[in-house]
């Protein structure tokens, strides 16, 4: 009986041990796989823009991702971050293309990795042509242009759109000029860089030069340039306003940069350039309704521009420093515009006195339009001559532009 138990307890431990049977066995470990790393597709990117893709990838074990740069032959011109985000060191240049074959096409390598395995692909990034230029009074940092092919005065969605840099300067998308009208470009508000005045409602138009590789500029002269129809129109103004050059010339040169560089010419442009200046943004405060939801500032601004092209081809000559003329044009556009807002004759007269005062000093040709001394008189008119303005509109005081201190002391 022992011994039955003994082989019975034996063959009970031999099972358990799983001897002689089939017992489980672990699952197979399935090796660590590739990552795949995301066509981006065709990279095209403009001009003047940094970023190029935000590349991405997928890994069928849940890994975590890394993107590197690894080949190329502008690969030195590229950076990248571990997340994928893919960029020029340096904006890139349409017209200096700085990329080995100097076509604007980049080419550079990249690759995803999960610590382990990698997948990688060699990328063309295509630098296009951009619309650019400068807005100019003195130079607009922040303000927004925009190409109105529509001829509405808004920035519609389909129409290129950017801001100034810090010098005025703008880029935009090409675009291809409409077949029926003439393109703007449109200028708003920013900030005078000479003075550090913010100019909210300062609104600066220009045609689109015909040769739109060319670079743009928009000025208060432009402003006025724009407003005639006709190229004869238009070379008949800027005779009528002593610019020399042509219009063509207005529109493409960059007169701050070349005034900066001593060209007498292009300083006595730039006084002229201050004087209609003053005119615009004196229309814009006279007719300001206190309500923010109602900007017309680029139809001011039209209308102003409008009533100087008008004197200068019926008169053969514009004199912006006669209070006359600025009575007239101001009236004009502020009948035209806001017709609601009732501006008495004597407000008008006076404020077109002390306009008259600021432009007759701009006009001083010994006067440096670039010098600290003609800063002072701009910082003047656009900060409290405009609240002289206001008041006189308001009918809080009279005011005779001999009052006005900052313009008497350089008189």
């Amino acid at each position: 009986m022992m011994r039955l138990t003994f082989c019975l307890s034996v063959i009970f431990l031999v099972s358990s041990c799983g001897g002689g049977g089939g017992g489980g066995s672990s699952p197979a470990k399935i090796p660590n796989r590739a990552p795949v790393l995301t066509d981006p597709g065709a990279l095209s990117v403009r001009e003047g823009v940094s970023d190029v893709v935000s590349l991405s990838g997928t890994d069928a074990d849940g890994n975590s991702l890394s993107f590197s740069i690894i080949s190329g032959d502008d690969q030195s011109l590229f950076t990248i971050t571990s997340a994928g985000s893919l960029s020029f060191v340096t904006a890139p240049d349409f017209e200096t293309p700085s990329d080995a074959d100097s076509n604007n096409e980049y080419l550079v390598a990249v690759e995803v990795t999960d610590g382990t395995l990698t997948d990688g692909q060699s990328l063309i990034v295509s630098v296009t042509d951009a619309f650019e230029g400068r807005v100019v009074d003195a130079p607009i940092s922040g303000a927004s242009v925009f190409i109105d092919l529509n001829g509405n005065n808004q920035n519609d969605a389909d129409e290129p759109s950017g801001t100034t840099d810090a010098n005025g300067y703008f880029q935009v998308d090409s675009f291809t000029l409409p077949t029926v009208g003439i393109a703007k470009v449109v200028s708003m508000g920013g900030t005078d860089t000479k003075t550090g005045k913010v100019l909210p409602d300062l609104a600066l138009v220009s045609d689109v030069p015909a040769d739109t590789t060319q670079p743009a500029n928009v000025t208060p002269l432009t402003t006025v340039i724009s407003a005639a129809t006709t190229p004869e129109e238009k070379a008949q103004v800027l005779s009528a306003l002593g610019i020399s050059g042509s219009v063509e010339e207005l529109l493409t040169s960059d007169g701050w940069a070349k005034a900066e560089a001593g060209d007498e010419d292009a300083k006595a442009n730039q006084r002229v350039n201050q004087q209609v200046g003053l005119l615009l943004q004196t229309a814009t405060t006279l007719t300001d309704d206190g309500d923010e939801s109602t900007d017309v500032s680029v139809a001011l601004a039209q209308s102003v521009a409008k009533q100087i092209s008008a004197v200068a081809q019926s008169e053969g000559s514009v004199d912006l420093t006669s209070s006359a003329t600025i009575v007239a044009v101001l009236t004009d556009a502020a009948q035209e515009v806001t017709p609601s807002i009732d501006i008495t004759v004597s407000a008008i007269e006076a404020v077109a006195g002390a306009v008259s005062t600021v432009n007759t000093v701009v006009a001083v040709i010994t006067l440096d339009p670039l010098s600290d001394m003609a800063k002072e008189i701009v910082e003047a008119a656009q900060d409290s001559l405009q609240t002289s303005v206001l008041d006189i509109v308001s009918g809080a005081v009279s005011f005779h532009p001999l009052h006005h201190k900052a313009v008497r002391r350089h008189y």
